[in-house]
């Protein structure tokens, strides 16, 4: 099992002792966005290119390490955590450690 740090909205997973799963990880190609338009009296549909891709759903698996020493309850950590994430409902950077060059535009 490796354990990455990823930040999202500008806020690290390590401030919350939460890391994602790298082992677990496969991405989705995403997919061309097209237009079939069915035309009566032709066969087949008539294939229009919207240029551009479909969003892609991605699922990470995460894990949430409370320390020894932590004087924190986990319900209060769970809620920290569950602020972070829910911090916004737009698309917001993510980072992932394990692609220090990229960065990906999400939702959660």
């Amino acid at each position: 099992m490796t354990e990455r740090i990823m930040t999202w909205n500008g806020i690290s997973s390590d401030n919350f002792n939460v890391f994602f799963l790298a082992d677990a990880i496969t991405f989705s190609k995403p997919e061309r966005d097209l237009t079939q338009i069915e035309i009566p009296g032709r066969d087949g549909y008539v294939t229009i290119d919207n240029k551009r891709l479909k969003p892609v759903s991605q699922n990470f698996d995460l894990v949430f390490l409370r320390k020894m020493s932590d004087t924190k309850s986990i319900t209060d950590c769970i809620i920290a955590i569950t602020n972070w994430l829910f911090s916004t409902n737009s698309w917001s950077q993510l980072e992932l450690d394990l692609f220090p060059d990229y960065f990906f535009r999400a939702m959660i």
